[in-house]
């Protein structure tokens, strides 16, 4: 089985459109970085003196607000010195205001072609379960940051290599900052991961040692990580009432938002699904694997296409909506 020249040319075809859809929205999501991003340095920086010998400059160091790496430490920072004075903890509150330091030249950091991306052990992160959601939180911390990162250069380099070949690269560049690593697994299949947007650019995620499905990870959260973003940027009033059944929820009814997020990051998984089966360099299971998730994933987005559409039509920001609608015709048509 091979790659035709016919798919290769497609592939990066459509990576040129994408790549020039995302970059002229990314304006705006600049803007937002260095406003919120700004906002939220000075209410640490507030804080600052509550260490004693603490100073605001080096605390901060060469940190950037507006860029993505700095936007995304200053939110797992805000959340570290958020539960130390939460509860009256002074050591954890200098961890807290350790983690831009421990930023800077982090063993963590590996280059890929998205560009250094922290790949941090997720044992050594912070977490705290909230009673109110049910829910466990991490974040990222000073010590995992200062240590080595638990998949190799190679492995990393190769994950993001094989987005990059099916031309979703972009979503890399635009949507990826720090992945938290949390357990491992030998055998090939679908792996656990989310994101939030508490922590912007910011992947948590099970990981084997099939880089093909490393990088679906990879590119399935740092889609929502974008759109997260995106959304907040062009402050889309999506509402939050019942819109449609998702087949992605097994026909529970979601509302507008989370059926756009879902179709936006399944067209991106079917077309990059559909593009690993028909690679030789890949192994014959991973292959298997990816027919079964693109026929799959493709039925879903069919089914879902007319709802999704209609929730489409009814954002205020169309240049965002367009995003998603050539994703899925790319999906479900290409």
């Amino acid at each position: 089985m091979t790659v035709s020249k016919e798919e290769t040319q497609r592939a990066k075809a459509t990576g040129v459109t994408r790549t020039r859809l995302l970059e002229s929205l990314e304006p705006r999501l600049l803007e937002r970085r260095r406003m919120a991003g700004g906002r939220l340095r000075e209410s640490l920086a507030a804080l600052v003196p509550l260490v004693p010998g603490a100073d605001v400059r080096r605390v901060f160091g060469g940190l950037e607000p507006e860029s993505r790496k700095g936007f995304a430490l200053l939110h797992h920072m805000a959340e570290e010195v958020r539960e130390a004075t939460a509860s009256r903890d002074a050591e954890r509150l200098v961890q807290g205001f350790q983690i831009p330091a421990a930023g800077e030249g982090s063993p963590a950091e590996l280059d890929t072609e998205a560009g250094p991306v922290r790949f941090v052990d997720g044992a050594l992160c912070h977490s705290a379960f909230s009673a109110e959601s049910g829910t466990t939180t991490t974040w990222l911390s000073a010590e995992a940051l200062r240590s080595p990162a638990p998949i190799s250069a190679e492995f990393a380099r190769d994950a993001c290599a094989a987005v990059w070949r099916t031309g979703f690269g972009a979503y890399l560049q635009h949507g990826l900052s720090a992945v938290v690593l949390r357990g491992h697994f030998d055998e090939t299949g679908t792996l656990f991961s989310y994101s939030m947007a508490k922590f912007p650019y910011t992947i948590f995620l099970d990981w084997s040692d099939d880089p093909f499905i490393f990088g679906e990870c990879l590119l399935h959260e740092s889609a929502h990580c974008w759109l997260n973003d995106a959304f907040l940027a062009f402050e889309e009033p999506l509402s939050t009432e019942p819109f449609g059944p998702s087949p992605w929820k097994d026909g529970v009814m979601r509302p507008a938002f989370g059926l756009i997020h879902a179709a936006h990051a399944f067209s991106i998984l079917t077309s990059y699904f559909r593009d690993v089966k028909d690679d030789p360099s890949v192994s014959s299971e991973t292959r298997e694997y990816c027919a079964v998730r693109e026929k799959v994933e493709r039925a879903r987005l069919r089914s879902a296409e007319v709802t999704v559409t209609r929730a489409l039509d009814q954002m205020r920001a169309q240049e965002l909506a367009e995003v998603v609608r050539f994703e899925m015709s790319y999906a479900i048509n290409g």
